[in-house]
C-alpha cells in the first residue's frame, strides 16, 4: 500500500488560518502580517492582515515603517504582468527610496521570490544600491519666500 502525502494547503487556506491566529492573539500581538506563496490552485497570491484584522487578497503588500512610502511609488509603478526581474527590480528601488527617507528601512534590501520553481532569497548590500538623494528636485523654502516681509504692527 502506497501512503501518498497531503497536499499543502492553498494560499487561501493559509492566509484565513494566519488571520485566524492573529484574530486570537489581537490582545497581545500588536503585528500586521503579510502571507505570500504560490500553490496550485491560484499561482502566486499576497494576502495583507493589517492591525486591524482585516483579509484582504491584494495585487502587492508593504509593511513596517518605510511602509507609507512604498505605497506611494508602488501604486504608481506597479502593474499586472511584470516578469520576476522586473517586479524584483521595482522591490529593490522601491525599498531603497524608502530607505532615503526613513532611517528605520535598515540599509540592505533582501527579496524572496516565491513562484513554481521553489523558494529563491536575494541579498542587495546598502553599498550596491541606488542613491535617489539626486532625484528629488530641489524645493523653494518658505524661508526664500517673501523675504522683504516687514513685521506687522500690533
Amino acid at each position: 500500500m502506497i501512503i501518498e502525502p497531503p497536499s499543502w494547503p492553498s494560499n487561501t487556506t493559509k492566509g484565513s488560518l494566519w488571520e485566524q491566529i492573529h484574530a486570537l492573539a489581537l490582545s497581545f500581538l500588536e503585528a500586521g502580517l503579510i502571507v505570500g506563496g504560490w500553490d496550485k490552485y491560484d499561482g502566486g497570491s499576497i494576502y495583507a492582515i493589517p492591525l486591524g484584522g482585516t483579509f484582504l487578497k491584494l495585487p502587492f503588500a508593504t509593511g513596517g515603517s518605510g511602509s507609507s512610502y512604498l505605497y506611494v511609488f508602488l501604486d504608481q509603478a506597479w502593474r499586472e504582468g511584470m516578469t520576476k526581474d522586473e517586479a524584483e527590480a521595482l522591490v529593490v528601488k522601491a525599498v531603497s527610496l524608502a530607505m532615503a527617507r526613513d532611517s528605520g528601512s535598515g540599509g540592505v534590501v533582501r527579496t524572496v521570490v516565491i513562484n513554481e520553481e521553489g523558494v529563491q532569497r536575494n541579498f542587495f548590500a546598502g553599498d550596491k544600491l541606488p542613491r535617489w538623494y539626486e532625484e528629488i528636485p530641489p524645493q523653494n523654502s518658505l524661508l526664500d519666500v517673501n523675504t522683504e516681509v516687514e513685521p506687522m504692527r500690533i
